[in-house]
């Protein structure tokens, strides 16, 4: 992941992304590195942050698991994100548009 920029290698960081998070995930808990602060969650900010959504069209299901994971994650955590991932779920399911939401709603990790 270290070696992947998300802003040019969207498709690739997407999928070591998703591969990542779908390794680790337990339904019962959430990991230190995935809560809000840690290793893995800063780098799916990075992500949301950053990613090119002209190439997240040609990954649009990954992108919205990247994407409903956020959210699920931060509603486990009952994080202050919480919030600003129902927006991006709302216009997740208003546009279905990859990489419109991260950008539109100005979404960040603080």
């Amino acid at each position: 992941m270290q070696i992947l920029n998300p802003a040019v290698n969207s498709i690739a960081y997407a999928f070591a992304l998703r591969h990542r998070i779908s390794a680790i995930l337990e339904k019962r808990n959430v990991p230190d590195t995935l809560q809000p602060g840690g290793t893995l969650w800063n780098q799916l900010v990075l992500f949301l942050e950053t990613a090119d959504p002209i190439q997240l069209r040609y990954v649009g299901k990954e992108w919205r698991y990247l994407v409903e994971q956020t959210e699920a994650i931060a509603r486990a955590c009952d994080s202050v994100g919480r919030t600003k991932c129902y927006f991006l779920h709302e216009m997740l399911t208003t546009t279905g548009e990859p990489g419109y939401c991260a950008h539109a709603v100005g979404y960040d990790s603080t």
